[in-house]
């Protein structure tokens, strides 16, 4: 069985590592469904409103 000592330093290097491959961003997201209960949409949508496009966003998630 390895020392305590040898654990403790292991972690330790895999934590200092994880700081060279994780980059982290902040991004904006637009979330929305389609077809919901099987209804469709109105006549008069405006799709650029429902996708709030005056602001627009680096991800759109449709379903």
């Amino acid at each position: 069985m390895p020392a305590k000592g040898l654990i403790k330093h292991k972690r330790w290097k895999s934590e200092t590592m994880r700081v060279h491959y994780i980059k982290t961003k902040d991004v904006r997201m637009t979330v929305g469904t389609w077809n919901v209960a099987g209804r469709i949409p109105d006549d008069d949508l405006e799709i650029d409103e429902w996708l709030c496009m005056d602001q627009p966003t680096d991800i759109y998630i449709i379903g």
